[in-house]
């Protein structure tokens, strides 16, 4: 991979969108493979699959396709005065070889998004699937070489080992998406040799409600929908609730009818509700419901053999409890009364910390929605919905602190894989004072130093395309002296 990317055929924009059409053509051709995948790791509905990665990984080709040759554009830029006669441009650079590693909650949608970003920037990719996903890892693995220049891109497939393996190599960028901790382990590894990082991990996502809404329905059914997508093993899930004491029992009533319209009276029963990755995920989740002691509304029933975690919610929880101290990554809904808005200010950072990936107000005050979202920190934010702001085509995805660093989607992705290179062009070298000028050469003479500080003065000029066109404007402001 290195040795392709060094020679510099990943660079022309043909090649790269060359391999963001194989990618498409991958995509559309390998579609309902993809889908059989996804619904044997995790036992997911045909309509999540659809919506939650196939329509996805498809709307985000599209726009790379449409943008792309803008965006590899030089940046022309303004030059400073006393460095005329000249132009500076910023050039977007391919940073190199990138080291990408996937989550299995969304195995084919993270992983491939971010390789699109690879490919647009024009650097060569390691992709490193997730082993809890093996099914998926295996197709990529299978596939990917068929449709992408099988020189530039590689899957390594396997567990821990291999990627603590990939991890001791010297990479130019390193893209993870999954759990704080591993993430810390991530970036400091990429520390021993400098490598910048692109981690997005997750936290505990609060839910703010405020007296003054549209419609407590409609929040319920947002909700129920955002805690059970992907059985709840979506890191901008909402984790837990804050909600003004005078608009609780509205909320707890609306829930259990939301719950009850998406999946009936036997949750277990629904072919829309997915299950946990593994039997390990299910036991935490079941520790974390048994050993509350909070009120159960609803749910708290864990079939850990079958990995099936009921939709659970739980209210007033002990904020020292396992379920509030801890990224639920499961079906299960926690809700807390709160007075006013410094109060749920307060609650919500001893929960979250400073810096939750997510945070979705709810409100029809627009001086509420913009008072909390100067007030609470986090990557993104959906106001008065939950999770669609990661739908957005060109509008940047990330974390900051514990729950990430870095974005993409977009023209944030080619970003993100792009070195901006700095270029100034100094145009003629003719033995003068106005092609070169002494004041920049010792000695340094008062005349010399009265000169520069009042260049300091001089305006940016704006940039000029060629040298022709810069002699000619050269010679009207002679000219015109």
């Amino acid at each position: 991979v290195v040795r392709s990317f060094e020679s510099h055929k990943t660079r022309p924009y043909e090649w790269r969108l060359a391999q963001l059409r194989g990618l498409k053509r991958m995509v559309v051709e390998r579609q309902e493979e993809m889908i059989a995948a996804m619904m044997k790791d995790l036992a997911r509905p045909r309509a999540e699959c659809d919506l939650g990665e196939i329509s996805g990984l498809k709307i985000a080709l599209d726009t790379f396709f449409s943008k792309l040759k803008g965006w590899m554009e030089p940046d022309k830029r303004p030059i400073w005065g006393l460095l005329a006669p000249g132009m500076g441009e910023t050039r977007k650079e391919p940073l190199g070889s990138v080291l990408i590693i996937g989550p299995f909650n969304f195995p084919f949608l993270l992983i491939l998004k971010q390789l699109m970003g690879c490919i647009a920037a024009g650097c060569c990719a390691v992709l490193k699937p997730s082993d809890a996903a093996p099914e998926c890892a295996s197709l990529l693995a299978k596939y990917l070489p068929s449709y992408l220049d099988p020189s530039c891109f590689k899957v390594v497939t396997g567990g821990v080992p291999e990627t603590n393996e990939l991890l001791e190599l010297r990479w130019d960028k390193i893209v993870f998406t999954g759990s704080t901790r591993v993430g810390k382990i991530v970036a400091a590894a990429a520390a021993k040799h400098l490598t910048p990082c692109l981690l997005e991990c997750g936290g505990k996502n609060a839910v703010f409600i405020d007296e003054k809404v549209q419609s407590i329905e409609v929040i319920a059914r947002r909700l129920i929908w955002g805690r059970t997508f992907n059985c709840g093993q979506t890191c901008l899930a909402p984790d837990y609730v804050l909600c003004m004491e005078s608009m609780l029992p509205a909320l707890e009533k609306s829930l259990l009818v939301a719950l009850k319209e998406a999946f009936g009276d036997d949750p277990q029963g629904s072919p829309d509700l997915s299950r946990v990755i593994n039997s390990a995920a299910a036991s935490r989740l079941k520790a974390s419901i048994e050993g509350t002691a909070g009120r159960l509304l609803c749910g708290g029933k864990v079939d850990v053999a079958k990995k099936y975690v009921s939709p659970t919610i739980i209210v007033e929880p002990k904020l020292t409890d396992l379920v509030m101290t801890e990224e639920s990554f499961g079906p299960v809904l926690c809700l807390i009364a709160v007075k006013s808005i410094d109060d749920a200010v307060s609650k919500h950072n001893k929960i979250s910390g400073k810096h939750p990936l997510a945070f979705y107000p709810f409100s029809s005050s627009a001086s509420v929605i913009e008072e909390l979202l100067t007030r609470i920190r986090s990557g993104g934010a959906t106001v008065n919905d939950v999770i669609t702001h990661a739908g957005m085509r060109d509008m940047p995805f990330g974390g900051l602190g514990n729950s990430g660093m870095g974005c993409y989607v977009g023209q944030y992705s080619f970003d993100a894989f792009t070195h901006p290179r700095g270029v100034f062009h100094k145009w003629f070298s003719y033995n003068n004072e106005l092609c070169d000028p002494s004041v920049r050469y010792a000695p340094a003479t008062p005349a010399k130093v009265q000169v520069l500080q009042l260049g300091v003065l001089l305006p940016d000029l704006p940039p000029l395309p060629s040298a022709p066109k810069a002699l000619a404007f050269l010679c009207a402001v002679a000219l015109a002296w």
